[in-house]
């Protein structure tokens, strides 16, 4: 890319807006859009492709892509997301390649692997190229402290930070952990309403982190505090939104 192009500047707003700056054909530094802008790499747009520059406008990245960002839009994060006609990418900050074009897409990490979507389902990469789930599942959950939940034909379960399955898809739903335990719902159906389908009419029940059943799924809810004690509830009518 020519020393003297011109470049647009990309800012992304919290609502996921993007916010482009005109700037001149070189950056002076300390003369950034803002004091954000010096401290880190700035995706920039030329002639409608994306490129990164450093913070004296020098080219780190050539704009040569349709679509360029950083994972969960984290600009200090050492990897970024890209996209071309050829597929979706992953790069370093230097623009080498790690994973290359040929998923459908590639949604940013959960614990320290790549979720990608190939086919219409989803599975988990290194950033090495290794794929540690196959694209099996309809959805794929951010991890927490004990793993990540997934569904598959419906049903939801567990994945561990390795991407074993320490619980099989079966319960209508699972709810993020509480400490070393979550609730899970067994039954029920989901209602298609305003908005989202919320889940009614099913048993819940708590597991711990290794998948095992401390209550199995009775109650028509349980509430997800306290440490020995957890108030529970019968003959009530608890409506959860499907994520």
């Amino acid at each position: 890319m020519p020393g003297a192009q011109a470049y647009d500047l990309v800012l992304e707003t919290a609502d996921g807006r993007h916010i482009l700056f005109d700037c001149p054909t070189a950056i002076p530094a300390g003369q950034m859009a803002s004091a954000y802008l010096k401290r880190i790499d700035t995706l920039v747009r030329a002639d409608g492709k994306f490129g990164l520059i450093d913070a004296t406008g020098k080219p780190v990245i050539p704009a040569q892509y349709d679509w360029l960002n950083w994972p969960q839009q984290n600009p200090y994060s050492p990897f970024l997301i890209a996209h071309t006609e050829k597929g979706w990418s992953l790069l370093d900050r230097t623009g080498k390649e790690l994973l290359p074009p040929k998923y459908d897409r590639l949604f940013g990490f959960t614990g320290n692997k790549v979720i990608f979507q190939q086919g219409g389902k989803f599975g988990l990469v290194t950033t090495t190229g290794q794929e540690v789930i196959p694209a099996k599942y309809e959805v794929i959950g951010s991890y927490g402290g004990n793993g990540a939940s997934v569904r598959q034909d419906g049903r939801w379960g567990m994945i561990n930070d390795g991407g074993t399955e320490i619980v099989p898809p079966k319960y209508s739903y699972i709810m993020q952990f509480y400490g070393n335990r979550a609730l899970v719902a067994s039954g029920g159906a989901w209602r298609e309403g305003v908005g989202k389908p919320m889940l009614a009419g099913a048993k819940w029940g708590i597991i711990d982190s290794n998948g095992a059943e401390i209550i199995p799924p009775q109650y028509d809810w349980i509430y997800p505090w306290g440490n020995e004690l957890l108030p529970v509830a019968r003959d009530v009518e608890r409506m959860i939104p499907q994520p």
